[in-house]
Parts: structure tokens; C-alpha cells; sequence
């Protein structure tokens, strides 16, 4: 059961709000790196929603409210991992976004296939 407190609950309610904001990478190929943001998340949620939970009456969670910029379209892994709360490990975004590499601007790195290139190219910048 959630919490309950505030407006319209007759003053029986003894509840807690617990608020996440967040603002996930924001990269267009790092979608597998928001997905391992929410995981890392949603840890601290329960983590922090267990700690409250032992303050509150018993079978009494608090409430939940997560905002921020999520930098994720509602077809992404990032955003099934917060509805279902799993991303198989077939999921396209895993796969597809592999070759992902951070740098300097003035770094090579190397790609998926050996070649190498200006980690600017990879990064958008």
C-alpha cells in the first residue's frame, strides 16, 4: 500500500513522498547507457523506499514521484525498463548502439571493425 497524507484523507494518513529528478545522458547512440541509468535508479528507489517504509506504519510504502529530462522516446528501452521494469536482453538497443565511444575531440578511437576516426565524429561534437 502507498502512502497517504494531505488532502481529502481525513487527517488519518501518515504518509511520505519520496521525489527522484533526474537527467539521463543525453547522447542519440547511448539509449543502452540511459537503460543502465534507470537500472541504477530505480536501485536507489528501493533502496530509499525501504528506508522510509521503515519510519511509515507497516505495509505502508511512500508514495513515488520521478521527474527530469530523460532524454528517451516512449519506444526505448530506457522507458520500458521504468514501465515493466525490464529490457530483454534482445532488445535493438543493446546491439545496436554497441560501438558507442567517448573521447576528446582530439583523441582517435577505435571503431567496431578496427578502423579508427576523430572521437568527435562519434560523439557529435
Amino acid at each position: 500500500e502507498w502512502a497517504s497524507g494531505g488532502a481529502g484523507d481525513g487527517g488519518e494518513g501518515r504518509g511520505a513522498i519520496l521525489v527522484v529528478n533526474t537527467h539521463l545522458f543525453y547522447h542519440p547512440m547511448a539509449s543502452h547507457i540511459r537503460m543502465l541509468q534507470v537500472a541504477a535508479i530505480l536501485e536507489e528507489v528501493r533502496a530509499a523506499s525501504a528506508e522510509w517504509a521503515s519510519l511509515l506504519p507497516a505495509g505502508v510504502r511512500p508514495a513515488l514521484v520521478m521527474v527530469g529530462d530523460l532524454n528517451s522516446e516512449p519506444d526505448t528501452g530506457a522507458i520500458r525498463y521504468l514501465a515493466s521494469g525490464q529490457v530483454a536482453s534482445s532488445h535493438p538497443e543493446w546491439e545496436a548502439h554497441a560501438a558507442f565511444a567517448w573521447g576528446d575531440a582530439d583523441e582517435e578511437v577505435e571503431t567496431e571493425g578496427g578502423a579508427e576516426g576523430d572521437a568527435s565524429e562519434k560523439v557529435g561534437g
